[in-house]
């Protein structure tokens, strides 16, 4: 489970970045950016996270998975992080 590549994927889908989601949940941008760099986070702020974007825990969570042939490059992935960073 990657949790921080699926945060990403998650946020690039709904075309929205780390401000958003921490305006969204109302905490600080700097939490967000933890949650995409370390991929730590509890199961409730996972919860809510998920409910944030609009999509179930699982499909949150299966969006990491490196399982299939549309999963993310790296550099795919470096490139992702330096959108959503943008406000």
């Amino acid at each position: 489970m990657n949790l921080k590549k699926s945060i990403l994927i998650a946020l690039i889908r709904a075309e929205k970045n780390q401000t958003w989601l921490a305006q969204r949940l109302g905490i600080d941008h700097q939490t967000v950016s933890r949650w995409c760099r370390s991929g730590k986070m509890n199961t409730e702020n996972l919860c809510k996270v998920a409910e944030a974007l609009d999509i179930k825990v699982s499909e949150l969570i299966k969006l990491g998975e490196d399982t299939d042939k549309d999963s993310v490059s790296k550099e795919g992935l470096k490139k992702a992080k330096e959108i959503i960073g943008r406000t």
